[in-house]
């Protein structure tokens, strides 16, 4: 069922003190797991290896562990999704510290989706329920996929809310997938993978320890296009997963509160100092992450520019074609062009009416009318 490609990387994701930032570059100079495995002593220390951790991947555990694991997965139907698979979500892709391996429960690609995290507080107030069973009900319309972390409070909040409305919710774990944690949300779990999915970093028999919560949020943070804070205290995970949405750039809102409010203390902290924009309702979102679908409109208005298209233009243009949205990074690679050049062409195109541009400079082509 699995091949070895497969095998090398849960051993390798088994070497303890590599860290994902060091495994990227690593697999970037041997080309894979197995070319890393198989290299001699010589050529990885050449590589800038230290000794402390060649012993640390070559130790023969993480080969048994890897076979172990293999059959877990196979009994249990877990999926893993490699970092060089075009099923690997595009948005984690683009961390610098994304997981070069990750477990899915069913095979989902969202990578055409339209994605929303939101964390928040674990003791919600009433006030705070009631916003979130609002705005999910309004942003329905919008068909967005709703990530969080299954934890208590807002998590659990926002994941029920999206069953509840039709939507596809992911639950991102701090564990392995022997297990559920909290226990009391095994079956919203289960409700979750009709239409949505669960995902972890953490191969099995890994216990929910405080270290793995906040690089669970990384995940969180980097799937999405956004983030969303519903309540939270002057401290917490919530803020730890803005922050790094924050520094992902990508866009972070959350919901105001009284200033002598606790449980929104954290929240009215994120947007007095510019890393949060206030959310008060569904179209506070809609209209920044530009989910108001004004391409229709566009088309008619901007038909009679398609003619002016220039070879790069038209070459852009059936790039963006073939997808929903690209980021510029992808872009470039694919049409060939270099990014200063590439940014040029698109500024004269979305004057043309020939693309729309959305926050973290991502791009749709707009379709000419048959």
């Amino acid at each position: 069922m699995y091949n070895d490609a497969l095998f090398y990387d849960l051993a390798l994701s088994f070497a303890k003190g590599i860290g994902p930032v060091n495994t990227h570059r690593l697999l970037n100079h041997f080309g894979s797991s197995k070319e890393l495995f198989c290299a001699q002593r010589k050529k990885l220390l050449r590589s800038g290896v230290n000794t402390k951790l060649i012993d640390a991947i070559r130790l023969p555990d993480n080969l048994r562990k890897a076979e172990k694991e293999l059959k877990f997965m196979e009994s249990h139907k877990i999926f893993a999704i490699r970092y060089s698979d075009k099923e690997y979500p595009k948005r984690l892709k683009h961390c610098h510290d994304a997981p070069f391996l990750l477990f899915s429960k069913r095979k989902l690609n969202i990578n055409k989706k339209r994605i929303l995290s939101i964390v928040g507080t674990r003791n919600m107030t009433l006030l705070g329920k009631h916003f979130l069973t609002n705005l999910m009900h309004k942003l329905k319309k919008y068909d967005p996929v709703i990530i969080s972390g299954l934890a208590y409070g807002a998590d659990i909040c926002a994941h029920r809310e999206a069953v509840k409305n039709g939507l596809s919710t992911i639950g991102v774990l701090a564990h392995g997938f022997d297990t559920i944690y909290p226990k009391p949300h095994y079956n919203t779990a289960l409700e979750m993978l009709e239409n949505g999915n669960l995902y972890t970093e953490f191969t099995s028999g890994t216990k929910p320890e405080k270290s793995n919560f906040i690089k669970r949020n990384r995940i969180i943070a980097g799937l999405s296009e956004a983030t969303l804070v519903v309540e939270s205290a002057q401290k917490g995970g919530s803020l730890i997963t803005a922050d790094m949405a924050f520094s992902y750039d990508r866009e972070v809102f959350a919901v105001p509160g009284r200033p002598n409010d606790i449980q929104s203390a954290g929240c009215n902290k994120l947007i007095k100092e510019n890393k949060a924009s206030l959310c008060s309702n569904e179209k506070d979102l809609a209209v920044c992450l530009g989910w108001e679908e004004e391409a229709g409109k566009l088309e008619h208005l901007y038909n009679v520019e398609f003619e002016s298209m220039d070879n790069d233009e038209r070459r852009i243009h059936s790039i963006l074609l073939e997808t929903d949205r690209m980021d510029t990074e992808d872009l470039s690679h694919k049409s060939g062009l270099e990014i200063k050049d590439l940014l040029s062409k698109l500024l004269e195109m979305e004057l043309k009416g020939l693309v729309l541009c959305y926050p973290g400079k991502v791009f749709e082509a707009i379709r000419k009318l048959n």
